[in-house]
Order: C-alpha cells, then sequence, then structure tokens
C-alpha cells in the first residue's frame, strides 16, 4: 500500500515539474510579476480646499451653474464652471443643487479656466470670457468659438493675471445676444506666486502625476485641474480617470466627472 502511495505521488511530482517547465502552469512568483494588483498605497486624489478658506467676498455671489434651458432641474443640461463650489453639485433629475463658486488659486499668469458646456440646440454658437472689476465692469473679454459638442473644455485667455490680487470673471454662452438670457456662470481667480516649499516639491516630482498631487496638496486649483486634464487627454487610461473622478468629486463635481474631455477651443480679445 505504501508503495502504490509512494508511486502516486511521484508520478504527480514529475506530472507538476514538466507543467511548470512546459509553461502551461506558472509559479505564483511569475504570475504575480504578469497580474500585479492595484497598490494599495496609492491614496485617491483629493483637493486641498484649506489655502483659501477665509476668502470673503463683497459682491454678490458669483453662480457655479447656469439655469438649465432644455430640463431645468438636471445638472447635465446646465453649464457649469470647474472650480470648487460651496456645495457638491447633484445631479439628479428633478433638481440640481446651485453652488456658489469659491476663490480658485492659481501661479500661472495665463491660466486654463474649465467649464462643462452642456448640449445646445444649434451648434453654431461662441461663448465670452470676461475678466470684471469690482463695480462688475468688463475689464477684459474674449471670444471663444465652440465647436457644438457637449463636454468639458478649457480656455485660456491672453489676459495676464496680477500677483496676490482677486479676479472676478464671467463665462458666458451666446445664444441670444441678451446677457441676461444666456447661460453664465462666475467665479474668482487669485494669483500668487509659489513658496519655496510648492517650489521644491514641484523640482522634485518624478513624473506629472506627482506635480498634478503637489499642485492640489498646495491648494492650487488651477495648474492642479489642468495639467491632470492634460494627462487625461493624452493618455485616456483607467488610472488617470480614477484620478480626474477623484479630484473632481473632492471639490464637489462627482456629478460631471464622467462627462467626455474635449478637444476645443479658439479665443481671441474683444475691444472693450
Amino acid at each position: 500500500m505504501n508503495k502504490i502511495l509512494l508511486l502516486h505521488r511521484s508520478f504527480w511530482t514529475i506530472a507538476l515539474a514538466v507543467m511548470l517547465i512546459d509553461g502551461n502552469l506558472q509559479p505564483a512568483s511569475v504570475w504575480a510579476q504578469a497580474n500585479p494588483s492595484p497598490d494599495p498605497t496609492i491614496e485617491p486624489l483629493v483637493f486641498n480646499s484649506s489655502p483659501t478658506d477665509g476668502f470673503e467676498d463683497t459682491g454678490r455671489p458669483a453662480n457655479q451653474t447656469s439655469t438649465g434651458s432644455r430640463a431645468p432641474g438636471s445638472c447635465s443640461s446646465r453649464l457649469v464652471a470647474l472650480v470648487p463650489g460651496s456645495e457638491p453639485l447633484i445631479n439628479q433629475t428633478q433638481d440640481c443643487s446651485e453652488p456658489d463658486s469659491l476663490l480658485a488659486l492659481t501661479v500661472d499668469e495665463l491660466p486654463t479656466f474649465w467649464f462643462y458646456i452642456p448640449e445646445l440646440e444649434t451648434s453654431a454658437v461662441s461663448a465670452e470670457f470676461v475678466l470684471v472689476d469690482n463695480n462688475q465692469r468688463p475689464v477684459y473679454r474674449e471670444q471663444i468659438a465652440l465647436n457644438g459638442e457637449s463636454g468639458i473644455v478649457g480656455v485660456r485667455p491672453t489676459q495676464p493675471l496680477e500677483v496676490d490680487r482677486v479676479h472676478r470673471w464671467i463665462f458666458q454662452i451666446v445664444l441670444s445676444g441678451q446677457p441676461g438670457q444666456d447661460p453664465a456662470v462666475e467665479g474668482f481667480v487669485k494669483r500668487i506666486q509659489p513658496d519655496s516649499t510648492l517650489t521644491r516639491q514641484l523640482a522634485a516630482a518624478t513624473s506629472p502625476q506627482e506635480r498634478v498631487r503637489v499642485y492640489a496638496n498646495h491648494g492650487i486649483w488651477h495648474e492642479a485641474l489642468t495639467e491632470l486634464a492634460t494627462l487625461h487627454l493624452s493618455s485616456p487610461n483607467s488610472a488617470m480617470q480614477a484620478d480626474w473622478a477623484s479630484l473632481l468629486e473632492s471639490v464637489g463635481l462627482g456629478a460631471i466627472a464622467n462627462f467626455p474631455l474635449l478637444n476645443c477651443c479658439t479665443s481671441q480679445p474683444i475691444s472693450n
């Protein structure tokens, strides 16, 4: 009986060795290398909004969303500014929250502003980006040619921002020619000088993704969003989508995180 058991074990030992040599059965170490599991040490990309917590504007609130044109209760039918908001944007069919835009920081004299463009009744439309003074008077205007698609677009005005000054802006889709009737959103931007810690951490970053996290950790919204959007457009993989969704979710914009990013748009200054 022991001889039979020994022969049985020997047979399976030889068979297993043959399978390993043949490559039909991989040892655990080889399988782990070919099928790496997600790195549990990588934390979700979260924006740190604390650097702007003390900001209070004395004027009227800045609307982060417009009124929907086709379905007034649906967030997907509204123009949305991709900036931190006073409350989460809730995407429901019967109701959509109406947050106020909070102050967003930048270290770039020419930052990019991001907006979700809803589906419009006509494709031959344009938009205007306006910087206004404390009395709501335009100090700079730029016309943007939209491509008629619904999605998230980046707009980079050519007017340099002054350092340590809060600028108020308005972005409006031109449909009727009547400013009070067309979809519009507003917000605040402040350009700051990068401190030594931010400069050192950016220089030490070993990848574009790490630079995004540095900006997000320091509360620099425009560069965190713009560099991540650029990566997402050039390499639309699951990792980029996860970071994109996580960053937007952290500022209350998770409702529009799955809307497409578009390569758009051309713009030119408008004389006042």
